[in-house]
């Protein structure tokens, strides 16, 4: 899951916030890095394997990110380092807005900081076999960022009227039907467009996200197997 806004439409303080909250992260976490330096040959193949990855279409509005997997075998920090390296580098190929970057930094980091607290540590004790456990977490990460995307989505005021598509669409109608002496219409309020536009999109990108979520899963489990048998150690906290 990616957030997919252009430049100038979500409000300064909201953008503003993302960046300072993801650029804490990632000083807090630079004195990780130098214990587990390690790790930094995976971070560069994740970082150029997430890029790749997020950059295929699917024929969708949706596109796989692997960010989950990748946070079950290098770790949260890196993988915080690893989201922001590819969430700047797609914006600058116009891959959403460079305001979005701190956003989706978090947005990508949470899912792999979920999955990997829940196959290290939750599921765990539950469950014994690491293939079934890293599709668990992988599947339960994603749930929970779509949770956030659709609160970021909520949160009032995010967007203003006549940005997306909904509204557009209706003033641009009755402009054209001014022109054309046609009967005059009441446009929708911008609470109802606003609620509108955020239940369609939790109807429209639930579905979807089920079905990217289910193709991670079974990228996940297939990995994590051919992992275990031949480089068990990186499946090591």
């Amino acid at each position: 899951m990616h957030i997919h806004i252009p430049d100038g439409v979500l409000p300064f303080w909201l953008w503003s916030s993302g960046f300072l909250i993801a650029l804490t992260l990632l000083g807090a976490f630079s004195s990780t890095l130098k214990v587990r330096s390690s790790k930094i040959a995976f971070a560069a193949l994740a970082t150029a394997l997430v890029l790749v990855v997020m950059s295929v279409p699917l024929g969708l509005p949706i596109h796989l990110n692997l960010i989950a997997l990748v946070g079950i075998i290098i770790g949260p920090a890196w993988s915080l380092y690893v989201a922001f390296a590819v969430n700047l580098i797609l914006a600058g190929f116009g891959h959403g807005g460079m305001t979005v970057v701190g956003l989706n930094t978090l947005l990508l980091w949470l899912q792999a900081a979920a999955a990997y607290f829940l196959f290290y540590y939750l599921f765990r004790i539950m469950v014994h076999n690491k293939a079934f456990r890293a599709g668990l977490a992988v599947f339960v990460a994603l749930a929970v960022s779509f949770v956030f995307l659709v609160f970021v989505a909520s949160l009032p005021h995010q967007v203003e009227p006549g940005q997306f598509s909904i509204q557009h669409h209706h003033e641009h109608d009755h402009e054209h039907e001014y022109d054309h002496d046609h009967a005059e219409e009441t446009e929708p309020t911008e609470e109802a467009s606003h609620e509108f536009n955020l239940w369609t999109f939790v109807a429209l990108s639930g579905p979807l996200v089920f079905v990217v979520a289910l193709i991670e899963v079974f990228i996940a489990v297939g990995s994590v197997k051919f992992i275990d048998r031949v480089k068990p150690e990186l499946l090591n906290p």
